[in-house]
């Protein structure tokens, strides 16, 4: 905490040097799809309440998820920025722990953020797996 008390002292005392503090210490927080039952294995987005570049605080409500039982509010656990949605509203069956979003802690962090960082191995792991097709014998 320390650490990260004099990083942001840096950052606002250093006006030239704020661009390299911003990426080596942005703090980027995942927005994963919740499980808001033990049985969910996915849900539909219905809505966004937040737009890219809003400011989210602590029990925020930042989208509307339907389960097959209901529709339930996700609330942020987190302060900070909506800095990209990644799955938009109106989207059905996205399985439970997909990214949906990603949230900054500072509003300068939005424009210096990598996304394919994020998203670049949940594309891999998310991508059909092929099957080994038999070959024949001639």
């Amino acid at each position: 905490m320390a650490f990260r008390l004099i990083a942001k002292q840096l950052y606002n005392n250093h006006h030239h040097q704020r661009q390299a503090l911003m990426r080596y210490f942005s703090s980027v927080i995942k927005l994963e799809m919740p499980a808001l039952s033990p049985t969910m294995s996915e849900g539909n987005i219905i809505s966004w309440n937040k737009k890219e570049g809003d400011k989210v605080k602590v029990g925020d409500i930042i989208c509307e998820i339907q389960t097959d039982k209901a529709t339930i509010g996700f609330e942020s656990q987190e302060d900070g920025y909506l800095a990209k949605i990644l799955v938009p509203g109106e989207s059905k069956g996205v399985e439970v722990g997909k990214l949906i979003g990603l949230l900054v802690e500072e509003k300068e962090e939005i424009k210096g953020l990598d996304v394919s960082k994020y998203t670049s191995s949940q594309a891999a792991s998310a991508a059909p797996k092929k099957e080994a097709t038999p070959k024949s014998e001639a």
